[in-house]
């Protein structure tokens, strides 16, 4: 994102990086999904591997979801 720094120590980095790699395929995937090259039922591993993305980038943070300011 344009604008947003932050700073991370080398292991984040990499953390962030795969999570990086991983969305990229995914939004390789849902474009061969509209373009019809592939059916539309990949939709399904398109969602699950959104789901495992942010699943994955979620714990590599290391928030405190209770300490979180609204």
């Amino acid at each position: 994102m344009a604008g947003c720094f932050q700073k991370v120590d080398a292991e984040q980095h990499r953390d962030r990086r795969f999570g990086a790699v991983g969305l990229h395929v995914v939004a390789l995937l849902m474009a061969l999904i509209s373009l019809s090259v592939i059916s539309r039922w990949f939709i399904i591993a398109a969602a699950l591997g959104w789901m495992l993305v942010a699943g994955f980038m979620a714990d590599s943070t290391g928030a405190d979801p209770k300490g979180a300011r609204r």
